[in-house]
């Protein structure tokens, strides 16, 4: 199972009520950290990375107004 997938179960699981739901991070070493494209809006730090079960040390926030990435080639990103 990758990351997002065990991420998504432990949340299933704790609405579900199991009080053991959480994601064992030193299962998926390879996939950290996780970068997250946001918009600026301070709400989301009462979600983020708590929501995903990360350690701080292992979410890097990208933080940007309208979420939008304008790269080196004119290409642009939107989350």
């Amino acid at each position: 199972m990758r990351l997002f997938e065990s991420i998504i179960d432990a949340n299933h699981r704790a609405v579900a009520g199991d009080a053991t739901a959480g994601v064992h991070i030193a299962d998926f070493e390879n996939e950290l950290p996780v970068i997250a494209l946001t918009c600026v809006d301070p709400r989301l730090n009462a979600l983020f990375p708590n929501v995903l079960g990360l350690p701080d040390d292992q979410f890097i926030w990208l933080r940007s107004a309208g979420n939008i990435i304008t790269g080196p080639l004119s290409s642009t990103l939107r989350s």
